[in-house]
């Protein structure tokens, strides 16, 4: 069985997909094409513009295109070229029964493609940025929590309704 990925699991993928739900048999790869890992997803139908990485080796539909990169660029330096693509590419598409795009859209985006070491950083920088960003994001929703939780606290206080569980003790609410 070969893993066939389709335009929702692109969609669902963050960067790299590393899941699938669908599969060929060798009578279904017969009619497709195995792609190596690290080819770049780009979905044409449905989920305009949507971007991810192969993280093995795969099969996709017509709904999907391929981008393999050779030893002169880094996918994810066009991971994240397409991505900011994405609005571009979704306005421009025909709205038929589905949106979609052809290969004639896709090939007259323009990048400007830099050297290969500088690809190279320009992926470790935004990777950074984003891991930041993440982190960040991750300790303010942590602050809302402990906030929430604070708020919680003194409602319950302010109603009676904390104690220590000894019964030798008096009453939060004589107490108060």
């Amino acid at each position: 069985m070969y893993p066939f990925i389709q335009t929702g699991d692109v969609a669902n993928s963050d960067v790299y997909i590393t899941a699938h739900k669908q599969t060929l048999s060798e009578v279904g790869l017969a009619q497709s094409r195995l792609f190596p890992t690290g080819t770049l997803c780009i979905t044409i139908a449905a989920n305009i513009g949507d971007v991810a990485i192969l993280s093995y080796d795969s099969c996709f539909p017509d709904s999907v295109v391929g981008f393999t990169p050779n030893n002169q660029n880094n996918s994810k330096f066009f991971f994240y070229a397409m991505s900011i693509m994405q609005q571009k590419l979704e306005s421009e598409a025909p709205a038929t029964a589905q949106k979609n795009i052809n290969l004639r859209i896709l090939t007259e985006v323009e990048l400007i493609l830099p050297t290969l070491p500088e690809q190279l950083e320009i992926v470790r920088i935004l990777d950074s940025l984003l891991k930041n960003e993440k982190s960040a994001r991750e300790l303010s929703d942590t602050l809302e929590k402990i906030d929430l939780m604070k708020k919680s606290i003194l409602a319950r206080a302010f109603r009676g309704e904390l104690g220590t569980n000894d019964p030798r003790e008096e009453s939060a609410l004589g107490l108060l």
